[in-house]
């Protein structure tokens, strides 16, 4: 019986899977913090993003981590804090290409809310 699969892309295969594992496994760059959103891990934010935030209503700054939830600002739902985090974060030249496409908030596998794409 012969294989559906041709043998001879393995190492093709590897090789190019070798290439992308590596950038799946990027650190964070130098300097940057983890990020919570609503008390959930949700990535890491860049020093120079994190300095951007500081004084967003909904943004809390500590030591180890940047904190994002409108626990602070109960007048105002998650999605707008987040709204104000993406828009501060362009105005201060954090963001490239912004495209006006919502991208859902992922924490610990959970969706938390929607931002700006370009705020990634």
């Amino acid at each position: 019986m012969k294989s559906a699969f041709d043998l001879s892309l393995i190492p093709a295969i590897d090789k190019r899977y070798q290439q992308l594992i590596k950038r799946t496994q990027q650190l964070p760059p130098r300097g940057s913090r983890p990020l919570t959103v609503s008390g959930r891990v949700a990535g890491w934010i860049t020093a120079r993003a994190t300095q951007v935030l500081s004084e967003v209503p909904g943004v809390e700054i500590s030591a180890e981590a940047v904190h994002i939830t409108n626990t602070a600002a109960p007048c105002l739902s998650l999605n707008k804090v987040l709204e104000n985090v993406a828009r501060v974060l362009n105005e201060g030249g954090c963001v490239r290409g912004w495209r006006n496409e919502l991208l859902d908030v992922m924490g610990e596998g959970q969706r938390l809310g929607v931002i700006e794409r370009a705020a990634l």
